[in-house]
């Protein structure tokens, strides 16, 4: 019975190839993204760390935190296809009680590296943290942009319509 349907499994590999249908790679993504061809990926939707202690993040200042992120930031475009699109999203940083919008740092920092944003997209849920002295953050941010301008990035049907 498992041979069945075997067929149906991606070949899941632990580092870049191009003949892989899927790479999960449980790392540095400044290492996994350096084995990667420029222009070679048509789309990247990526959730960083947003800097707010958790277990697998070292939290900092909110300027350091951004540092850190820049050399990222150049790889992904690197990486990115002149066609492709990268899907950016993002939460709020907090400290001290203030609400810090992730997306409104990351815009301009996208934009010096030469992306256009395309939609600016508001995920909405019902789980997640409560919080005692204002209202719980029930929503994301997904930053789209493209490397290239409107005529030339990939399109999509949202009916599924060729």
């Amino acid at each position: 019975m498992d041979n069945l349907f075997k067929h149906n499994q991606p070949d899941i590999k632990d580092s870049f190839r191009e003949d892989a249908r899927v790479v999960l790679y449980a790392g540095d993504c400044l290492d996994a993204l350096s084995d990667i061809p420029a222009g070679y990926i048509q789309l990247i939707i990526t959730s960083p760390p947003y800097n707010i202690g958790k277990s697998y993040e070292h939290s900092t200042t909110l300027d350091e935190y951004l540092k850190t992120m820049q050399p990222i930031l150049s790889e992904l475009i690197r990486v990115l296809s002149p066609r492709g699109s990268l899907c950016w999203q993002v939460g709020n940083y907090v400290e001290k009680s203030e609400v810090f919008l992730l997306d409104v740092y990351f815009y301009p920092l996208f934009k010096k590296l030469g992306l256009h944003l395309r939609n600016r997209i508001i995920w909405r849920f019902n789980h997640g943290l409560h919080a005692s002295r204002r209202f719980s953050g029930r929503y994301e941010t997904i930053l789209w942009f493209t490397k290239t301008d409107a005529r030339k990035y990939a399109k999509f049907h949202l009916n599924g319509k060729s």
